[in-house]
């Protein structure tokens, strides 16, 4: 199963330094896994940054950002397996007791 992977930016946290304004602290994303078959799986995620380690000689300003700079700061992973067992999860679910045709009208505990 090949999978195709989308990030989608959901919010940010900023803080302040001496030096810098609207440092970027923390990233919120979520990440979907689309098999060839157009199944899709997602997760979210968020990634955090030291704000002592924002560099005033290598700095990109708030105003300046975009969706593109700041998914590129998400670490790679290989989340292959997790997605496919999701995906397959969410294409067989386990079916509940209660769900059973031949339990229609008849009470479970």
């Amino acid at each position: 199963m090949s999978l195709t992977y989308t990030f989608s930016l959901k919010k940010l946290k900023k803080e302040n330094t001496d030096q810098l304004n609207n440092v970027v602290t923390q990233i919120y994303w979520t990440k979907t896994a689309t098999d060839e078959n157009g199944n899709s799986a997602t997760i979210p995620g968020g990634t955090p940054f030291n704000i002592s380690s924002a560099d005033p000689d290598n700095f990109t300003s708030y105003e300046n950002l975009n969706d593109e700079i700041i998914l590129s700061w998400i670490p790679n992973s290989n989340d292959d397996e997790i997605f496919r067992t999701i995906i397959k999860e969410q294409l067989n679910p386990e079916i509940n007791s209660s769900n059973f045709p031949w339990n229609v009208g008849v009470a479970t505990t």
